[in-house]
């Protein structure tokens, strides 16, 4: 069972069209490369506004290899009015060293992004100067939370859903009548916001994380990702989804 490479795909913020009658929303990139894309990020987060209410939305985000939360985060919030909630356990190791190294990464990557760059110096400032201990805070617990949704959702995901990718996955799971068609996601959330580290004398890279999440079932899903409720690994699953959606009777989902 497998898909296009994430190579395949046109790396859009976002695009919108409407086919036989059923708007379909495009989002396969969740990472902001220049000042210039912030119009694109916009209008991504602003289109939940424009579908709220439809009686369908088909919401494409294969190829979603992640970036920022925050954009998944008020999409949710203009289409339902409910602030996200990943559920599940959470900790964070804070250290200097890890925000030193978010710090680095963002600032490679984002020079733009002031604002966070300064908010990560503040914080490390907080362990420097003695206010916070250094290491993992304290585990938290978020329940599953069903949102209610006027508007049937139909989500088309495949391995190439990663990251941030998979946060909005798990964010949109938590909506009722919603119903995901196409591959499994990558699976790759155990251990979020990977950064880059040299080893100082063989130079040695590595690749880790400083956060920890698990589900409520204590389950580990690296590897297997979220589960689409009907498999289609076709190139036509976009038409096949629209068909679907104006022909099969909604309420065998609820």
């Amino acid at each position: 069972l497998s898909s296009p490479t994430a190579g395949a795909f046109n790396r859009v913020i976002f695009n919108s069209y409407e086919k036989d009658g059923v708007p379909i929303l495009e989002n396969r990139a969740m990472e902001m490369k220049s000042k210039d894309q912030e119009g694109e990020f916009e209008e991504l987060e602003n289109s939940a506004t424009s579908v709220k209410g439809k009686d369908v939305v088909i919401l494409v985000i294969r190829g979603n290899l992640g970036g920022s939360d925050r954009h998944a985060e008020k999409w949710i919030k203009n289409f339902t009015g409910f602030d996200h909630n990943s559920y599940g356990l959470f900790a964070r190791l804070n250290t200097i060293s890890g925000l030193q190294s978010y710090i680095n990464h963002v600032k490679y990557r984002y020079p733009f992004a002031v604002d966070e760059i300064n908010f990560q110096e503040e914080t490390k400032k907080t362990i420097t100067n003695g206010n916070t201990k250094p290491g993992w805070t304290e585990v938290r617990y978020n329940e599953f939370k069903n949102v209610n949704c006027s508007s049937k959702v139909i989500v088309i995901i495949d391995r190439n859903v990663a990251s941030a990718g998979e946060t909005f996955v798990e964010y949109l799971h938590q909506l009722k009548n919603v119903v995901f068609i196409g591959t499994n996601t990558y699976g790759c959330s155990l251990v979020p916001n990977n950064r880059v580290w040299t080893l100082p004398k063989s130079k040695i890279l590595l690749y880790c994380g400083k956060d920890f999440e698990m589900k409520p079932d204590l389950k580990n899903y690296d590897g297997i990702g979220y589960l689409p409720d009907f498999w289609v690994n076709t190139p036509d699953v976009v038409d096949r989804v629209v068909k679907f959606a104006n022909k099969y009777d909604w309420t065998i989902f609820k």
